[in-house]
């Protein structure tokens, strides 16, 4: 059973200090990262329930690999972020961050680990703002195809997808292994590629703006979504077309267009002007307005710095 629409739509925000490229990035991977199986069966039961019980309600809803997140530090001095990471999957993404069991995992996390995510899901999401070379920000309301947030206004955004990188559960564990060292090393860095790499693909793939359109992402935080701290983290990309183009090119029609119905173009001085109530209007989800929150939030201070 998932959590009251109220529940899932709590979120915090965590600002980097400064957007960060990609070589600022590191990722450390381990099967010591995963998610812990809970020690009782029945809870392991419920949370597969919860799955099949979504999946019949939202028939396209499909599970896969993602990256689970275990845990983050950003390092001042040098402008960097180091991000320890498993792996999950979206089934347990559902069955245990978005359910009714959240509470209890919680609470058991902390009692029994001393850590109250050890037995969620906590999957990696990216999401972006989307600039156009004249000024406008891209958002597209998500459609009822789509297993959560159905009808409210996102930013485009999904999944670093750890099958683009051949990451497996036991190709995982052999990375435990000293004499893998070099094999670490590459899947780790590959996993950061893939991590950028991934927003841009999500962009294209939603609105149908191609790789070659978009300047490179930039990492601005990460919104944590419910209780559960599920991690969306956020981007902001520079479009090199109008809005006008942009517009067309949705229309032309994206591969994922059945996760979307409408896409709006918001002139970003608006969202931007002090005292404007368009983000609060809007029905947004939390990533999104988390995720429009940060930018805003690095955008005008920025300017600030450029005033100086």
């Amino acid at each position: 059973m998932l959590l009251p629409l109220r529940r899932l739509m709590s979120f915090s925000v965590r600002s980097f200090e400064a957007p960060l490229a990609v070589d600022q990035v590191n990722v450390c991977l381990s099967s010591r990262f995963n998610r812990h199986v809970h020690p009782d069966p029945s809870i392991e039961h419920q949370k597969i329930l919860n799955w099949e019980e979504l999946k019949r309600q939202t028939p396209r809803l499909f599970n896969a690999s993602k990256f689970r997140l275990h845990g983050l530090s950003e390092d001042h001095h040098s402008s960097s972020l180091h991000m320890n990471w498993g792996l999950t999957d979206y089934a347990s993404y559902l069955g245990t961050c978005c359910s009714s069991l959240a509470p209890q995992l919680l609470a058991d996390g902390e009692k029994l680990h001393s850590d109250r995510f050890a037995f969620l899901s906590r999957k990696v999401g990216v999401a972006a703002v989307l600039e156009t070379r004249d000024g406008h920000v891209a958002l597209i309301k998500r459609s009822k195809s789509v297993g959560l947030y159905q009808d409210l206004y996102d930013t485009p955004g999904g999944h670093p997808e750890p099958s683009s990188i051949h990451l497996t559960e036991d190709v995982l564990q052999t990375l435990e292994d000293t004499d893998n060292e070099l094999k670490r090393t590459q899947l780790e860095d590959a996993a950061k590629q893939e991590f950028f790499q991934s927003i841009v693909n999500e962009v294209h793939e939603e609105v149908n703006l191609a790789p070659q359109q978009q300047q490179p992402p930039m990492l601005l935080g990460v919104v944590l979504q419910t209780d559960a701290c599920t991690p969306s983290f956020s981007f902001h990309i520079k479009a090199e077309c109008s809005a006008g183009e942009l517009r067309e090119l949705y229309q032309a029609g994206p591969s994922d267009k059945f996760e979307s119905v409408k896409l709006e173009l918001l002139s970003a001085e608006s969202l931007l002007e002090e005292g404007s109530t368009t983000l609060n209007e809007l029905e947004l989800t939390p990533s999104a307005k988390g995720t429009l929150g940060l930018w805003k939030k690095h955008t005008l201070r920025a300017r600030q710095q450029h005033r100086r």
